[in-house]
């Protein structure tokens, strides 16, 4: 996984005509949309720094850039002021919905001129079969039912959690919204770190990655309003330390 860009769409969606049942399906997923105004869309066409593009409802573009400060440590982002953007572009913007039924891959196209979106098309909905998916997830809850049988997981429910893929990460605080990774094999040409932000249930987006990750609290705009103690190291497949919280 590379870095990107996030987009908060208020602006109306021009959304497929979704059934009764495929809408359903999208609101069970792992996002669990009620709105599609909620999502945080990614894209890759914009500076991949973590930015956060905001499609007002009034058509005017926002923007959050990321500031990048460095210390003696390692280069760490924090979220900047609300900007007017005032560029010409063409956004394309994601998220893939894993439903109970369906996985949904929704993709859209904003055109932007000069700061004000012009227009804003749906590119692609893709309806796809989670068979595979689901059966694997079902086959990891047997391992864990079995575990858990012998009381070894019972305890551990209060320090883990499990994501969508069924993959055991430290249990978040109350209200962490947001997991940011310190990505040792994503620098910059100085040899540090690139840093990662992603919602808590999209964490398996880290797949691939590995570096130090810890919990934040995260506004609608991204903005951090708080920072929450403790760091796991993530090989990019699991937490290596997650063994010792369950047995502990």
């Amino acid at each position: 996984m590379g870095l990107f860009d996030t987009v908060i769409c208020d602006y109306p969606l021009p959304l497929p005509d979704f059934t009764d049942e495929e809408f359903e399906d999208i609101n069970s997923s792992d996002k669990g949309v009620s709105s599609f105004q909620e999502v945080e869309w990614q894209t890759k066409d914009m500076g991949n720094m973590l930015d956060v593009y905001s499609i007002e409802d009034d058509g005017q573009i926002y923007l959050r850039a990321t500031q990048w400060y460095e210390n003696e440590d390692a280069v760490t982002p924090q979220e900047g002021d609300l900007e007017k953007y005032e560029r010409t572009a063409e956004i394309n913007f994601y998220q893939m919905f894993m439903g109970k039924e369906w996985d949904h891959w929704l993709e859209f196209k904003a055109t932007v001129w000069k700061g004000e979106l012009k227009e804003l098309e749906l590119v692609e909905y893709k309806k796809e079969d989670n068979s595979d998916r689901v059966e694997i997830q079902q086959e990891m809850m047997e391992k864990i039912s079995q575990e858990s049988s012998r009381g070894k997981l019972y305890k551990a429910y209060k320090r883990i959690v499990s994501t969508p893929k069924n993959t055991f990460i430290p249990r978040p605080p109350k209200f962490a919204t947001h997991a940011v990774m310190k990505c040792y094999d994503q620098t910059y040409d100085d040899g540090k770190p690139k840093t990662a932000t992603l919602p808590i249930q999209d964490f398996d987006c880290f797949m691939g990655v590995s570096g130090d990750f810890h919990y934040v609290r995260m506004d609608k705009k991204r903005k951090v309003q708080e920072k929450y103690k403790g760091t796991w190291y993530w090989d990019g497949r699991c937490v290596p330390e997650i063994q010792e919280l369950i047995n502990e």
